[in-house]
C-alpha cells in the first residue's frame, strides 16, 4: 500500500510525471482508479492547501477533515475520508465551508462531457461507514469557475445505504443541469462536502453509462 501511496504523492505533486497506469488510462473517464489518481487529475482537501503525505495522509484545521489511505474493494487501494466538524468560522462568521471539502480537480485542463450529460453518471465505489448527519453536497465546477457549479445532494442517499458494505453509486450527470456549469469544459468532478460528522470509504470514481430506472 505505502509504495502505490508513495505514487499517488508525486502524481499529485507532479502533474505530468508518468506514474502506474496514468499513461494507460482515460483521464476523460477515470479519475480515481485502482489506487491511484489519473494525471492531471489531482485529489486534494481545502481547495489544494492541505498536502498528502508519503503515508498518504492529510488533514484540514483540527482534523476537521481527515484523508487516509486504506485497502478498499478487490485489494486496490482507496481513501478514507473522516469528517467531524470543529464549527470553525471564516472571517464574515459562517462555517468554513473549504476545510471540510475533498477535491478531484483538473490540473492540466478539462473534459468535454456535453455530448453525454443525458445518458451518463459519475459512478463512485463507496463504503459508509458512520452515516452524514447534515446534508452532503458532491458538487462539479466547470473553466475553473466557483460561480459555475452544481451540487447534487447526497444525505439520503449515504443514510440509506448498508453499512460497511462497498457499493456502486452512479450519480446521473443530468441531475447537475439546474446549475450554471458548462459541461463542455469541466474542470472538477467532485467537491464532496458536508457540516456534519460523516465517515466513508471511496474507490474508483469515473464515468459510466447511466443504468435504466435512475433519476435525479
Amino acid at each position: 500500500m505505502l509504495t502505490r501511496w508513495c505514487s499517488l504523492v508525486v502524481v499529485l505533486l507532479v502533474s505530468n510525471s508518468a506514474f502506474g497506469k496514468q499513461n494507460e488510462t482515460d483521464a476523460n473517464i477515470h479519475y480515481f482508479h485502482e489506487g491511484l489518481v489519473i494525471s492531471p487529475w489531482e485529489l486534494s482537501l481545502n481547495y489544494g492547501k492541505n498536502s498528502i503525505d508519503e503515508n498518504g495522509y492529510a488533514s484540514t484545521v483540527r482534523n476537521s477533515l481527515v484523508l487516509r489511505a486504506v485497502e478498499g474493494k478487490n485489494g486496490n487501494d482507496a481513501i478514507q475520508l473522516k469528517w467531524k466538524p470543529k464549527d470553525i468560522k471564516t472571517e464574515w462568521g459562517g462555517i468554513d465551508k473549504n476545510i471540510l471539502t475533498a477535491t478531484l480537480t483538473n490540473t492540466g485542463g478539462f473534459i468535454d462531457l456535453s455530448s453525454v450529460k443525458e445518458n451518463a453518471a459519475i459512478a463512485l465505489d463507496i463504503m459508509v461507514l458512520s452515516p452524514p448527519k447534515e446534508l452532503v453536497d458532491w458538487t462539479i465546477e466547470s473553466e475553473w469557475n466557483w460561480k459555475q457549479r452544481a451540487s447534487f445532494p447526497l444525505k439520503n442517499v449515504l443514510k440509506k445505504l448498508p453499512k460497511k458494505e462497498w457499493i456502486t453509486v452512479p450519480i446521473p450527470l443530468k441531475c447537475f443541469d439546474g446549475g450554471s456549469v458548462n459541461f463542455s469544459k469541466i474542470t472538477s468532478i467532485m467537491q464532496l462536502s458536508t457540516e456534519g460528522k460523516m465517515e466513508i470509504v471511496l474507490g474508483d470514481i469515473r464515468l459510466s453509462a447511466l443504468p435504466e430506472g435512475i433519476g435525479c
